[in-house]
């Protein structure tokens, strides 16, 4: 990769240049249009075990997945395939099905059980080391150690815990035992909260601490943990801009936030009418190649399969929903005829019929998509004659454009960005 994008200086290869527009490329910044905020400098140790100067860096690629998770504040829910029972060879991150996310509201955990994911940054760091480890012995205690302490010391969510324990500690010593300490954790306000009107003990960039008011008024939030060992686990939404901070800590170690829809874009011309910064734009802009630009995300290797996986199945979410959202600029209606044939078919066996989405031809993998594409290629073949080869293609791992773009100790495997764009060259 040779070609630097003039807006963002991200490099390409020669053939992913676009037609009369020079060095201005879709796949990075949206030709100008998208420009996120320059993150932090990462903190030297991590960046350390990231780069592969620290001594304890093999066994951190290794087992970086569970790093991750037993420093995440919320859990990754999904049904995932174990090739190693199946075949050997270079790792792969594949599921079956959704992906869901949940977090537990309760700030103890229940009896005689032991804390897990944000609990273990309001206890101190021995217990949750302890803890950790009996969970995954597999783990170093010295990787872990120093990747909790990073954690604590930066990382604005675990700050908060630590407020809130603070707070409380602080509010115990000031009144009686018999008295019930009534304070609830606020990640992310909803839009309409006048604070003037909550009694908000602390408050820092992502929470708040509430203390219920008289009248018993909460205000409104995406996610509370409350001062309780009953456990509740709420799911949280891909549109919560927590939601990356939450699950990849090792990526975000500051608690920065991910993708959220407030993302403004550039206006480069009169004609771009987008003013939003889409999911896929701010992923692509993610995983862009800068110069002398550390970008822990490419350096994740396991853990960054899991994010592509993740953020793929995000944005095709996002694509369901708006198409479930504007059904009448899809002309649903025009299917009449198909609802009236299925709720016959329903009424003949007793049965309901639910609500019908439509999913236009535009929308890759549906069934009016694949009608569309065997039509297409019927024409070919009522044009043409029937193809006398059926050419397939597979992609060598050790083609010459993979591996000069690899970094120092990586396999091609760490790298599906660069094997899906050396592919399709």
């Amino acid at each position: 990769m040779n070609v630097l994008c003039k807006h963002c200086k991200a490099k390409h290869f020669e053939s992913e240049k676009v037609d009369k527009k020079g060095l201005s490329f879709n796949d990075c910044c949206s030709h100008g249009a998208v420009v996120l905020d320059a993150a932090p400098d990462f903190p030297q140790e991590l960046s350390s075990l990231f780069d592969g100067t620290h001594a304890n860096s093999n066994d951190f690629f290794d087992n970086i997945r569970y790093y991750n998770n037993s420093l995440s504040f919320a859990s990754f829910n999904a049904n995932l395939v174990n090739f190693q029972q199946r075949r050997p060879g270079p790792y792969c991150f594949k599921i079956h099905g959704q992906i869901y996310y949940q977090i537990n509201t309760a700030l103890y955990p229940c009896l005689n059980e032991s804390p897990a994911y944000g609990q273990l940054f309001f206890v101190d760091q021995e217990e949750a080391l302890h803890v950790r480890l009996s969970q995954n012995p597999h783990l170093r205690q010295e990787t872990l150690t120093t990747l909790d302490r990073i954690i604590r010391e930066n990382n604005i969510f675990a700050q908060s815990y630590a407020m809130m324990k603070q707070e409380i500690n602080e509010q115990r010593s000031r009144m009686n035992v018999e008295e019930k300490l009534e304070l609830q954790l606020l990640f992310t306000l909803k839009p309409g909260n006048d604070r003037r009107r909550f009694n908000f003990q602390r408050t820092n960039e992502v929470a708040t601490i509430f203390s219920t008011t008289a009248d018993g008024e909460i205000p409104e939030s995406y996610v509370t943990i409350r001062n309780k060992n009953r456990k509740v686990l709420q799911y949280v939404s891909t549109m919560d801009p927590n939601v990356e901070p939450w699950i990849y800590p090792l990526f975000y170690p500051y608690g920065s936030r991910g993708w959220h829809r407030n993302l403004e874009r550039i206006k480069v011309n009169d004609n771009d009418s987008s003013r939003r910064v889409t999911r896929m734009a701010y992923t692509k802009y993610k995983m862009a190649i800068r110069q002398d630009e550390f970008n822990s995300i490419l350096l994740g290797r396991r853990l960054f399969q899991q994010w592509v996986v993740d953020s793929y199945v995000k944005i095709e979410k996002d694509r369901i929903q708006w198409c479930k959202d504007h059904q009448r600029e899809l002309k649903a209606d025009t299917y009449q005829g198909l609802h009236d044939y299925l709720q016959n078919s329903a009424n003949d066996i007793n049965g309901e019929v639910g609500k019908t989405v439509i999913l236009p031809s535009t929308f890759l993998g549906s069934p009016r998509h694949m009608q569309q594409s065997y039509q297409d290629a019927m024409s070919l073949v009522g044009k043409t004659g029937k193809p006398d080869i059926f050419l397939t293609m597979t992609c060598n791992p050790r083609w010459k454009e993979i591996q000069e773009n690899l970094l120092p100790g990586q396999q091609a495997c760490d790298r599906p960005d660069i094997v899906a764009r050396v592919f399709h060259l």
